[in-house]
């Protein structure tokens, strides 16, 4: 928009009209994750990026005029992989950890850093990364933090259900 950006337009008119606004798409050039967050926040109904195909523009905007959303495919996928990148506890195949993967969960849990991890064992820190990420998925967590948490109160219960406790 020639006279504003998109998204400062989309808060002053949610600002100003509030509930009244009509339906939102916006269309742009820039598919970044902050784009996205600002236009959604903001309320926009859906998000397009420029050079999608007018018969997906088409049907975006019925969705839209149908009380639906729409977004771009790709960034769609983006956000149902960010979103369910692990999944809920107890949903997982395998919840058990590898004795490496044990290994580093007790790094993370002493609060050492993956280059430090990776010093320690004499790997990447890429690779440390790689075994975080298995093991969050595993456990069904999305930090480190949350990983050492749950890993310490099952260790907790764990002492606590023992015979002479």
């Amino acid at each position: 928009m020639p006279a504003m950006p998109g998204v400062e337009f989309l808060r002053r008119l949610k600002k100003q009209a509030g509930a009244a606004v009509p339906p939102v798409l916006v269309l742009t050039c820039d598919d970044s994750d902050r784009a996205v967050a600002e236009a959604l926040g903001w309320g926009a109904d859906g998000f397009l990026v420029k050079g999608t195909g007018i018969e997906a523009l088409t049907r975006a905007i019925a969705n839209i005029r149908e009380g639906g959303a729409a977004l771009s495919p790709h960034l769609t996928r983006r956000l149902i992989r960010r979103a369910y990148d692990t999944p809920p506890p107890g949903l997982t195949q395998d919840e058990q950890l590898t004795p490496r993967e044990q290994n580093m969960l007790d790094y993370m849990s002493r609060g050492l850093s993956y280059t430090e991890i990776a010093q320690h064992e004499g790997i990447s820190a890429e690779t440390v990364r790689t075994h975080s990420r298995r093991i969050f998925r595993k456990l069904g967590v999305h930090s480190r933090s949350a990983a050492v948490a749950l890993r310490w109160r099952e260790a907790q219960a764990e002492e606590n259900t023992r015979p002479g406790v």
